[in-house]
């Protein structure tokens, strides 16, 4: 049977949080303590890094407003 419109653009929206989710992970691995923290502003960093998820959803905000744009280009 064929898919609707509806259908085939969630299957989309869910490949592309998929790749956007796998493309984050291999960044934020390749980045050192530091570096991550950098991203950061100093007032709102935790001292406690590997256990703060604010701390990650920072980065996550970063990576998806200033670098996904470019790999998703990349990737079309």
């Amino acid at each position: 049977s064929r898919m609707s419109d509806d259908e085939m653009k969630r299957e989309r929206e869910a490949m592309e949080k998929e790749v956007f989710d796998l493309a984050f992970d291999e960044w934020l691995h390749s980045l050192s303590a530091d570096d991550k923290l950098a991203f950061i502003p100093e007032n709102l960093r935790s001292r406690h890094w590997k256990d703060s998820e604010m701390n990650k959803s920072f980065l996550r905000e970063h990576f998806k407003d200033n670098l996904w744009h470019t790999m998703k280009d990349q990737l079309s």
